[in-house]
């Protein structure tokens, strides 16, 4: 039997984790986008942290729809790729 204790722990280590992460990852996608882009670094991190807040406010089903048409925006252009060089 795993004690209450254990996932109290385990639920404020994966909260802990994400207030550390989230404002690193968007930061990290303001400077990529922005070296296409000459709009301020703030928009950019404003935008995907509505499109985060969005898609957990969305529940499981929209998680969901977001991961998967995530998944095929990035593995559509493996194909002609690979498909050239082999």
């Amino acid at each position: 039997m795993v004690e209450p204790a254990f996932g109290l722990s385990i639920g404020w280590t994966y909260t802990i984790n994400w207030l550390l992460v989230l404002p690193t990852e968007l930061s990290a996608a303001a400077v990529l986008v922005s070296f296409w882009s000459a709009v301020n670094p703030a928009g950019w991190i404003a935008i995907c942290y509505v499109t985060v807040v969005l898609v957990n406010l969305g529940g499981p089903r929209v998680y969901g729809e977001v991961e998967y048409w995530a998944a095929v925006i990035k593995v559509r252009p493996l194909r002609p790729l690979l498909s050239t060089t082999s």
